[in-house]
């Protein structure tokens, strides 16, 4: 493995263990970046994160931009810019329309710090586990209608089951 090629796997890794340390989770590097083109490095639901490492620079460049547009195409996973200089802060590139209220435009960006970034992703993954448990919750309720379990315990419930590990023990049964 070249040099280079070891400081971006390097660099991979650290952004898992970020991701993991702020989030929990189990974010996947997505090692068959290596043999096709157009796949991002790290998949982390609803996010599909390309990783730059560089010694030197300012500020990201437009094609690694579109590498990332490129592999969240086709998906639902947001796209995710994460990029670091030597002795300079990570920095995380969003398309303006996953951050707020602003239309869909590919080419409109913003790049923020890690404490930022934290706050917009933590919004994004409650967002969709949320959407997740609801939808659960949904098709939970339509099974055990006829029997009335489902709507007297509720998404409290759901929710614990979701999470358990133990599925009986937690009345998942």
């Amino acid at each position: 493995m070249s040099k280079s090629r070891n400081k971006g796997a390097s660099f991979e890794r650290n952004v898992c263990t970020w991701l993991r340390d702020q989030f929990g989770g189990n974010p996947r590097r997505n090692l068959v970046q290596y043999q096709v083109a157009g796949e991002g490095d790290i998949i982390y639901p609803p996010f599909i994160i390309e990783c730059k490492r560089y010694a030197s620079g300012h500020w990201h460049r437009p094609e690694w931009w579109k590498q990332v547009l490129s592999a969240s195409e086709g998906t639902s996973l947001l796209p995710l810019l994460i990029y670091k200089f030597d002795r300079v802060p990570m920095r995380f590139v969003f398309r303006l329309a996953d951050v707020g209220d602003y239309p869909e435009r590919n080419n409109e960006t913003v790049t923020v710090s890690p404490v930022e970034a934290e706050l917009i992703m933590r919004e994004r993954i409650v967002s969709v586990r949320s959407e997740e448990i609801e939808e659960r919750f949904t098709a939970f309720s339509a099974s055990k209608s006829s029997t009335g379990d489902a709507t007297s315990r509720g998404p409290a419930l759901l929710t614990a089951c979701v999470n358990a590990t133990d599925k009986e023990d937690a009345g998942c049964s």
